[in-house]
């Protein structure tokens, strides 16, 4: 084909399609047109939709502590919130292990819908209708007002709901060491028994804390820690439990260093460690000194050492063994008063030589003896007195006695001379006399030795006819001498 007649052809096909779309040009335009409208509307009714449903629920776009509750009205969204943070769980770890599980509601908690619907309320009407499909959705922080109940609360957070074996503390005590002869202290033993008042109160301020930061985990843990588990009520570190130690150790010492030796004369009995360790109870429960064994220790002692108001055998001058009935010469313990010097000294540590504690003492004494030699002896039916002296005789004379008749015999016994007196006028109100005599030693119930002017021989058989009224009469020189030998407290043996 021609180049003219090829130019032709296009050109009438041109005119031919700009023709077509003059035709369909207004079809388009029309449908667009109608296409706008039609989204216009759809939006229109959407956007009405939603302005009214906005009023009552979620949107799309609003959150609440970051979860989307879409659709649903305040009383719903409540209801879902409640269900959800009710079975949220809650793990009990100790030592890295999970010893316990439960949810929110199994321990009590639960979420006040009606407080909550409020608050859901409020952020509902703030919502604004739109689709705000390209802003990001916004989060709405609400508070979760909580509820408890204490009782189920107490009762899920106790020791028997944890897992795994449990242990009990114990406390620190006092024990005596045989080796070290000491008391040293035991220390305390953590265990891991569970004290639930300590327990809940963990677990409640944790959840405490969790529910005010308004951040809840669905998983939340709580780690055991010491405060929960029952302490001992004693440790090693209490200065009373030293102290108690201390003191033990120090009592136990001064036991140890006591030494208490008697002194009877040149005989002495001694008490130490090797006697007072009989005496002792040494164990966990403290040093005890036995009270039972000290005093049969004292009496004991008394009962050898005694010499008072017991029969006495004297030997008399002749070589004769006279059964002295009453006897109220001689030494006698204190068993009390010395019982209570004794565990004085003895807790104390005291080194000490020293005489028992008595309540009654005679002039001198040796050991069991106590007379050395050292007495006045008088036979009533040799009418005959001996004066002697660390075992030398001073002097020996007749005397005259008492007339021997209930009323006036002399009595009979071991006694001492109370005191000596000289000049002394002897007086009776009964009797009725006054007699001045130059010494006077009385021994017992107003009878005593004494020189007599009136009497010039003495003897014999004088004093069963012209006897004194109990006294013994004396030659003044050996009434001279005696006074000048003897003191109060001598020792008079009369039989």
């Amino acid at each position: 084909m021609k180049k003219k007649e090829m130019q032709k052809v296009k050109k009438k096909k041109s005119t031919v399609s700009n023709k077509k779309e003059k035709k369909y040009l207004p079809i388009v335009y029309k449908s667009v047109g109608l296409l706008f409208l039609l989204l216009f509307i759809i939006a229109a009714i959407i956007f009405a939709t939603e302005s009214s449903r906005l009023q009552t629920h979620f949107g799309h776009h609003d959150l609440i502590n970051g979860k989307s509750y879409f659709g649903l009205n305040a009383s719903g969204a409540a209801e879902r919130m409640d269900t959800e943070f009710q079975n949220y769980q809650i793990h009990i770890m100790e030592n890295d292990t999970e010893v316990y599980s439960l949810t929110y509601g199994e321990a009590g908690y639960s979420l006040d819908r009606d407080a909550l619907k409020a608050e859901l309320n409020q952020v509902i009407s703030n919502q604004k209708p739109g689709l705000h499909l390209m802003e990001k959705p916004e989060n709405h922080i609400i508070s979760y007002p909580v509820n408890r109940s204490d009782d189920v609360f107490a009762a899920a957070f106790t020791s028997d709901k944890l897992s795994g074996e449990r242990t009990d503390s114990t406390d620190a005590y006092i024990r005596y060491d045989e080796e070290q002869g000491a008391y040293v202290i035991v220390p305390e033993i953590y265990g891991n028994s569970i004290q639930n008042d300590a327990f809940q109160s963990l677990v409640s301020n944790i959840l405490d804390q969790e529910f005010s930061d308004n951040d809840i985990s669905e998983k939340l843990y709580i780690t055991l820690d010491s405060s929960v588990y029952v302490q001992p009520s004693i440790t090693s570190a209490q200065a009373e439990l030293q102290n108690q130690m201390n003191s033990q150790n120090q009592l136990l010492g001064q036991y140890r260093s006591a030494n208490i030796t008697y002194v009877f004369g040149s005989t002495k009995e001694v008490i130490d460690w090797s006697l007072i360790s009989t005496w002792l109870t040494v164990n966990d429960a403290g040093v005890q000194l036995s009270e039972e064994s000290v005093r049969d220790y004292i009496k004991q002692l008394a009962s050898t050492y005694n010499t008072i108001y017991k029969d006495r055998n004297f030997t008399t001058t002749g070589g004769q063994t006279v059964k002295m009935e009453h006897n109220e010469y001689g030494y006698r313990i204190d068993q009390e008063a010395e019982y209570q010097q004794l565990i004085q000294e003895l807790a104390a540590g005291t080194v000490t030589e020293r005489e028992p504690v008595y309540n009654k003492t005679g002039f001198q004494r040796n050991g069991t003896d106590d007379l050395c030699g050292t007495y006045i002896e008088v036979s009533i039916s040799q009418q005959h007195l001996w004066l002697y002296k660390n075992g030398v005789l001073i002097t020996e004379t007749d005397v005259v006695t008492g007339k021997p008749t209930p009323e006036f015999e002399t009595y009979k016994g071991a006694w001492t001379i109370a005191f000596k007196k000289s000049p002394y006028t002897l007086s009776s109100d009964i009797y009725g006399y006054k007699v001045p005599v130059n010494y006077w030693m009385p021994f017992v119930y107003g009878q005593g030795l004494h020189d007599l002017s009136t009497r010039k021989a003495f003897g014999g058989q004088i004093y069963k006819t012209n006897g004194s009224h109990g006294c013994i009469n004396l030659p003044l020189d050996q009434a001279k001498i005696i006074y000048e030998t003897i003191d109060a407290g001598y020792p008079i043996f009369i039989y």
